[in-house]
């Protein structure tokens, strides 16, 4: 059985919410997930963590399932 954490849930409805503000502010689906993106890289303080997350995002784009 999987099962998704509720602060999962929660953060999902956020990130959600913050794309359709961006596209209600004219950007299109995709360059409102990647303006998120980059804007969170430049948040996180942490090198190592930045490389952790910019190597897991490098991974994701790789995926050959959408």
């Amino acid at each position: 059985m999987n099962t998704i954490h509720p602060k999962q849930i929660q953060a999902r409805e956020i990130f959600e919410g913050a794309i359709s503000q961006l596209c209600n502010m004219g950007f299109a689906p995709d360059n409102a997930a990647s303006f998120l993106v980059l804007q969170s890289m430049i948040r996180i303080e942490d090198r190592q963590k930045r490389k952790d997350a910019a190597a897991m995002a490098a991974r994701e784009a790789e995926d050959a399932v959408d």
